[in-house]
């Protein structure tokens, strides 16, 4: 289970299973046991922040509603640095899915990906830092 706190400070739990597979698959399409080893289904979620949103109110769907909390309310707390936070907590949750044996691959294809993105997030700012404004 993976935590994050959103920006309006509530506290949310994200666990994946069978069914939180299931639902996220029937309800959106994307199939979370294959977002992490799949860079064409990563792509699919991670390229629509509202996607994003969604596939993380369908896990917490339950928690929410103990707290009175409804999806619109929901994603008025998922911007700024707490976008970054539910970020980790989902890949995380996809990762702790699975058995020890493949837990430890994904992990290590999870800091992959961190790493690239870092990566690609150094090249803007050289690239920003070496913007040149005409006369």
């Amino acid at each position: 289970m993976s935590d994050f706190v959103d920006e309006l400070g509530s506290n949310w739990s994200l666990r994946i299973d069978i069914n939180a597979i299931r639902k996220v698959r029937s309800k959106r399409g994307i199939d979370l046991a294959k977002v992490i080893s799949s860079q064409d289904e990563l792509n699919r979620l991670v390229d629509d922040p509202c996607m994003w949103v969604d596939v993380i109110w369908d896990l917490i769907e339950e928690q929410a509603k103990s707290k009175s909390v409804t999806e619109e309310m929901f994603a008025h707390g998922l911007l700024g640095d707490a976008i970054e936070r539910a970020t980790s907590a989902l890949l995380q949750a996809i990762v702790d899915f699975f058995p020890s044996s493949r837990r430890e691959i994904l992990q290590r294809l999870l800091m992959k990906v961190k790493q690239m993105e870092a990566a690609k997030l150094q090249q803007v700012s050289e690239a920003v830092d070496n913007l040149i404004f005409g006369d």
